[in-house]
């Protein structure tokens, strides 16, 4: 037996037990050898090319967030386990229940699998619009006020505009308010309470990019340009950045983030987000997008010419090429 490693690929007889992470959530925590532990997460995604696209974009902007697709065998491996051990739970029917589902989902071809690393990751809220415990809620605020840190939300946020991934902030209508309203405010575009993460680093709390791909992310049609509106890294165009469309979303996303975390408890209730967030958040999101750029390029030269067609599309959209 070895130790369950995100790095390579998952063998049945590593793994000791699996169970739910989230009740009626597609997510499953494998456990292993010395304490070795590896976090499966399951998106309905049929789209392989831009599932991966999506992971490797988003691992080359938040490393903390390195998720792997799983491979046919190593789904195979899993659907092996699970069968195997599922009639055996017992009174655990919470555990038989999470068995059942994964061998329910990864029987559709429409399921797409990865796997993460298991971290300790502390969230704003515990679904879309319910916020965290007050602890949560202070965490967050203070990864987001430390050197750093809205620098490092941008720079996730611009990996998302490129994925489209809308389960985090949400920017299908640039120019409409979000669909959620917390502590009595309409937000902008913060569309996930969920989806705003922290690991602890030591004795620093640092967002990651966890949850890259949105079910519908790869439903955009860039090819034709019908959709390009819906596209929220088209604030990257050169004529964009100078129209100040960087600075504005920034301002909002940073305006939905300071209401969110609230106001302190006591006589001043001061907001919990410091001042000044907006050009750190800004300076992320440009940062981000220049990151995205040079990772791609990396990849498949400075023109591009090897790049999957759905690059080469929104490569051209922001005038990379």
């Amino acid at each position: 037996m070895g130790r369950l490693n995100v790095a390579i690929p998952i063998q049945k007889q590593d793994i000791f037990w699996m169970e739910g992470l989230s009740k009626g959530h597609p997510v499953w925590l494998l456990t292993g050898d010395a304490d070795s532990a590896v976090v499966i997460k399951g998106d309905a995604n049929n789209d392989q090319q831009h599932v991966q696209q999506a992971l490797l974009t988003m691992n080359a902007i938040s490393p903390g967030s390195l998720a792997i697709q799983l491979a046919p065998m190593e789904i195979m491996a899993l659907r092996s386990f699970a069968q195997e051990i599922a009639p055996s739970c017992g009174d655990d029917l919470e555990t038989r229940e999470a068995l059942n589902n994964f061998l329910a989902l990864s029987s559709r071809n429409v399921y797409k699998f990865t796997k993460m690393e298991y971290m300790k990751i502390t969230t704003l809220g515990t679904g879309n619009t319910t916020l965290g415990n007050k602890q949560s809620v202070k965490l967050i605020a203070k990864a987001a006020n430390a050197p750093g840190g809205l620098e490092d939300l941008g720079e996730i946020v611009a990996a998302d505009m490129w994925n489209s991934n809308q389960d985090r902030f949400s920017f299908l209508k640039i120019t409409a308010p979000g669909s959620i309203t917390v502590n009595g405010y309409k937000m902008n575009f913060l569309t996930n309470l969920g989806n705003i993460m922290v690991r602890q680093l030591a004795n620093d709390y640092r967002f990651v990019g966890l949850d890259a791909l949105d079910p519908t992310s790869g439903d955009l049609d860039f090819e034709t340009q019908n959709d390009i509106d819906k596209w929220g890294f088209r604030i990257f165009t050169p004529s964009n950045i100078r129209g100040g469309w960087v600075d504005t979303i920034a301002e909002l996303c940073v305006a939905d983030l300071k209401h969110a975390l609230g106001k302190k408890t006591g006589l001043l209730k001061t907001w919990r987000l410091k001042s000044g967030g907006e050009a750190r958040f800004a300076k992320g999101l440009l940062a981000g997008a220049k990151q995205i750029e040079r990772h791609l390029k990396s990849i498949y030269g400075n023109n591009l010419r090897h790049a999957p067609k759905s690059v080469q599309v929104r490569a051209k959209l922001v005038q990379w090429i």
